[in-house]
């Protein structure tokens, strides 16, 4: 609900909410930048899950803000899940499609975004590294066939053949 009331008569407020809201939980201030993952309070994990899926539905004029698209950036590059006893593959795919999903004018952002896609999904192809159910790369390949189908990036069809094979 608070994505959808973004608007040129709240001053855009509700970009600041959500991500004070996330900042002020999942930050750490003295360092100011974010704390390592921490799935033992469920409610806080759907929080934590939920504000970046809401923060990728907030567009002005048909694009996402900056702020929102190098948020959902600084998840996944600082995704730290280290003392963490719950994998936290679930929440990476959900903040994947987030940013999947997002639309930005820059050709570099998408190229930041593909990068870390694919910085992703070589992690996945680490056997120690697989995430439940491959939800990850599930993510991943989704994020990609957004993108391509907005023809945000090229087509490339013999990338998903890989992904298409027995036994993978």
């Amino acid at each position: 609900v608070i994505a959808k009331i973004n608007s040129v008569e709240t001053n855009w407020a509700s970009i600041d909410l959500l991500l004070d809201a996330f900042k002020s939980l999942f930050y750490d201030t003295e360092k100011q930048n974010m704390m390592p993952n921490d799935f033992k309070d469920l409610s806080l994990y759907f929080i934590q899950k939920g504000i970046p899926e809401a923060c990728a539905l907030i567009q002005v004029d048909g694009r996402t803000p900056s702020d929102v698209f190098k948020f959902l950036l600084e998840i996944l590059t600082n995704n730290d899940n280290t003392g963490n006893p719950f994998d936290d593959g679930y929440y990476i795919a959900t903040v994947i499609i987030a940013i999947g999903q997002t639309r930005t004018s820059g050709s570099n952002d998408v190229e930041k975004v593909t990068k870390q896609i694919r910085r992703y999904l070589n992690f996945e192809q680490m056997p120690t590294m697989t995430s439940y159910h491959n939800v990850v790369t599930t993510a991943c390949i989704k994020a990609l066939t957004q993108m391509q189908l907005a023809k945000r990036i090229p087509k490339d069809i013999d990338f998903f053949k890989d992904y298409c094979k027995y036994g993978y």
